[in-house]
């Protein structure tokens, strides 16, 4: 019993070796994905027209038994530290784009096999964008949705869906009219040029 005893406790040293180097790789390979994941918020961000702010990695903490990463901002190179500053340093646009910049960064920071498999779904992604911050998100938008396998957007924003008929060749437009017989929604073909101006 005392020579089986030895050998399970030889076992159990080197599984917990093995456990501890895996726990090492892992925490290397969350490090080197955070630094991707905050430098592309940063990068999209700065992108979207938000040139005098910085992104970075802000504090871990935990939340029941997940982490919680924060985000860090910078504006003009000074840290924002107070929880309330950034809803009086960023415009309604930033904070949007800020949002966006997050979800967009998540997507560019998939795996190509994975985007290739996953339907990307926008509910109005512009709202309250300026024209120029519009122009460069729509144009990542579908740079970001020739990767993926279908990319569908919802949107009551006109001129959105205008700029968007610039790319018809790539894009089709359906609209929801109201069914009166049956009280409910029906989703139809549109025809862009005749509703949408250039």
């Amino acid at each position: 019993q005392c020579i089986q005893w030895n050998v399970l406790y030889n076992k159990k040293k080197i599984i917990e070796s093995l456990i501890e180097d895996k726990e090492g790789a892992l925490e290397k390979n969350q490090n080197s994905y955070l630094t991707n994941y905050f430098n592309a918020i940063d990068r999209i961000f700065k992108k979207y027209g938000a040139r005098n702010f910085e992104i970075k990695k802000g504090a871990i903490s935990r939340r029941g038994n997940q982490n919680v990463i924060g985000i860090k901002v910078l504006f003009h190179g000074v840290s924002i530290n107070d929880k309330t500053m950034p809803r009086k340093i960023f415009s309604e646009s930033d904070k949007r784009a800020l949002a966006m910049a997050v979800f967009m960064a998540k997507i560019e920071n998939m795996p190509n096999g994975e985007k290739q498999n996953t339907i990307l779904v926008l509910d109005d992604p512009i709202t309250s964008f300026d024209e120029n911050r519009m122009r460069v998100a729509t144009n990542h938008i579908l740079e970001l949705s020739e990767k993926m396998r279908q990319t569908l957007i919802f949107t009551h924003h006109f001129m959105f869906a205008c700029y968007m008929k610039h790319w018809q060749d790539k894009v089709r437009f359906y609209q929801i009219n109201k069914i009166s017989s049956t009280n409910s929604n029906g989703i139809y073909d549109m025809e862009a040029d005749k509703y949408l101006i250039d």
